[in-house]
């Protein structure tokens, strides 16, 4: 169950993740106990960061935790400063508000109206129950999940390959992992190495190895591979991008790179390579999640009253609980996956909004470069030319993407 202390809660969550975090370090050492030589080095340094863990989390909860200030927000002022690190812009909160709600409108009726494809006559929410529980779009144990996992990257790495991008060889491969226990339970990327030794990996979660519902793993997947994280990251590292080191290596802004995953989301539904409703559901109830960040972020953290059409609370100042209680309403995800989310919220502000603050860009910008070029326009082009520009701050990304289209070859 979720706990409201006078503590504020981000502490509170920090000292919990120590606890925590420190008990896998053993574990994640136990498969090197056979070398004696680097099982026994590996074996004090384990030890060595769990006693920094909970030393760390001890004084957090006896020196941290009895000054911390107990407010939410961080203040407006603040809150722009974070949003530059995340967006590299800095768009008027009030403004992006707004729109986050108009956002939770649109898709809120889409998901409606699709959800009547799936389950006629049924609510939003036990159409929701359906996909999750007794849909037969669905595997069954970990093995499974991950088979099907690649064989979809596999099939849109053709399928993009073909038709949308100009992939190199070196993109055109993406494997598909389980990913080791004690890390996050969401899906994950990490890109290629330099040399190309090591290729991208998508990392799929272990959720046990019971029945695996695909309706929302679909855009995961989307997401993270292809056309998102894999082609945006390894263009940049092997597919001879002309962007400098940094770029390649240390180069991220949030708002870039998780606006282009998002845009990858929604470029797959536009191409309708969503073939099931399900998967059309799972994609809106996706961008519904990151249209509810961007008003629970800003909300919060710049002090914003919850408009008089809002589903809940209408006219309440945001809490830790009615932006609990506004999410699962909104996104019915669980009360421990929402119960993460909004702590993270409350934590690091600026962050959250970044995915579909984002995309939003990079849907203005592919406007902006069909508008200049009329009929000549073509997407293949506007894709390559636009991640070879590699990591860039939103501020930039409209006009430097423009001229990049519009000077291709």
């Amino acid at each position: 169950m979720r706990r409201r202390h006078r503590c504020n809660p981000n502490v509170t969550a920090c000292i919990e993740q120590t606890r925590q975090r420190s008990g896998f370090l053993p574990d994640l050492v136990a498969p090197f106990t056979n070398d004696p030589s680097l099982g026994e080095h590996l074996g004090r340094a384990a030890a060595s960061a769990r006693a920094a863990y909970l030393g760390f989390g001890d004084w957090l909860e006896s020196t941290y935790a009895p000054s911390a200030r107990l407010s939410d927000g961080v203040g407006r002022d603040r809150y722009r400063l974070a949003q530059r690190q995340f967006l590299g812009a800095d768009p008027e909160p009030e403004d992006s508000y707004a729109w986050g709600w108009s956002e939770i409108h649109r898709i809120r009726a889409e998901m409606t109206e699709v959800g009547q494809q799936i389950l006629p006559g049924a609510s939003l929410a036990e159409v929701l129950e359906h996909v999750e529980r007794d849909s037969d779009f669905a595997v069954h144990g970990l093995d499974a999940f991950v088979d099907w996992a690649q064989g979809h990257v596999d099939a849109m790495i053709s399928t993009f390959g073909r038709d949308q991008f100009d992939l190199p060889p070196a993109l055109r491969r993406c494997e598909v992992r389980a990913a080791p226990g004690g890390g996050s339970t969401a899906a994950h990327y990490t890109g290629p190495s330099e040399d190309g030794s090591r290729g991208g990996i998508y990392w799929q979660p272990n959720l046990g190895d019971g029945r695996y519902p695909l309706w929302n793993q679909v855009t995961t997947a989307n997401h993270e591979a292809v056309p998102g994280h894999h082609l945006q990251i390894a263009q940049v590292v092997l597919g001879g991008a002309p962007v400098s080191r940094f770029q390649k290596v240390l180069g991220w802004i949030s708002g870039h790179g998780e606006g282009w995953a998002l845009y990858a989301e929604r470029l797959c539904a536009e191409l309708g390579l969503l073939e099931r409703p399900e998967a059309v559901l799972g994609y809106l109830a996706a961008a519904q999640l990151r249209a509810v960040r961007v008003v629970i972020d800003i909300g919060i953290h710049c002090g914003l009253p919850i408009p008089d059409d809002a589903p809940l609370h209408p006219g309440a100042e945001w809490t830790f609980e009615n932006a609990f209680e506004m999410a699962r309403y909104l996104t019915g995800e669980s009360e421990a996956e929402m119960t993460s989310e909004i702590t993270r919220y409350f934590g690091w502000a600026g962050q959250a909004p970044s995915y579909k603050l984002g995309e939003r860009q990079w849907l203005a910008a592919r406007d902006e470069a069909r508008g200049a070029l009329g009929p000549a326009f073509d997407l293949k082009t506007f894709h390559t030319a636009a991640l070879n520009l590699g990591p860039i701050g939103l501020d930039l990304l409209r006009t430097e993407v423009v001229q990049a289209v519009t000077t291709s070859p």
